[in-house]
């Protein structure tokens, strides 16, 4: 039986809000489209296909799925986690 559960590591364990803004930047910038922080203050806390979505109906892009789009963001955010996350 276990004694404890986290159920979001987001902010508790590591303060991934920063790179997720990075990675959202980045990614969505290789698809043609320019976010800023702002930009992505406006989805925080959205699940990342809502994220997704939200851009895609407000920003059409051409040549890649929404879900491609999706898989190449949680891959860039695991990178920066990886690379640069520090725990709490």
């Amino acid at each position: 039986m276990p004694r404890a559960i986290i159920f979001d590591m987001d902010g508790l364990l590591i303060d991934s809000e920063p790179l997720w803004v990075r990675a959202e930047i980045e990614i969505f910038a290789e698809v043609g489209v320019s976010l800023g922080e702002d930009d992505c203050a406006l989805t925080k806390g959205l699940r990342t296909d809502d994220v997704i979505a939200y851009w895609h109906a407000r920003r059409p892009w051409d040549g890649h799925s929404p879900a491609e789009v999706e898989a190449r963001l949680i891959a860039r955010v695991a990178s920066l986690v990886r690379d640069e996350g520090r725990a709490r």
